[in-house]
């Protein structure tokens, strides 16, 4: 649910995607583009551009799965979207103290 989630935002959103905006390579791009969100600073309910709503999309994408997933927050989840608009999603998150890793990988 949590991956195809943020696929049907990048499908939404395809200027974002081709930017490059939805690339998280791992934590240090999660600290740099999303840690410092909250809703004042991150929220595009009303007009915003293409990087705005890609942030948002991501930044609530990740509070999903802090909510769901045990252990998350240790070693995040990535996307990648490569130049043929091929999207690759990696959930990472501990089950029973083992860390567990899907990855898909969807034609956007």
């Amino acid at each position: 649910m949590l991956a195809y989630d943020i696929i049907d935002r990048m499908r939404a959103n395809p200027t974002g995607t081709s930017n490059g905006d939805y690339n998280i390579a791992g934590n240090s791009d999660y600290t740099s583009k999303i840690a410092s969100c909250t809703l004042a600073t991150c929220d595009c309910s009303s007009a915003c551009n293409a990087q705005a709503l890609a942030k948002y999309d991501l930044w609530r994408w990740y509070a999903m799965q802090e909510k769901y997933l045990p252990g998350v927050s240790t070693t995040r989840s990535t996307l990648n979207v490569d130049a043929n608009n091929l999207a690759r999603v990696t959930i990472n998150w501990t089950e029973k103290d083992i860390p567990r890793t899907q990855t898909w990988v969807v034609q956007l």
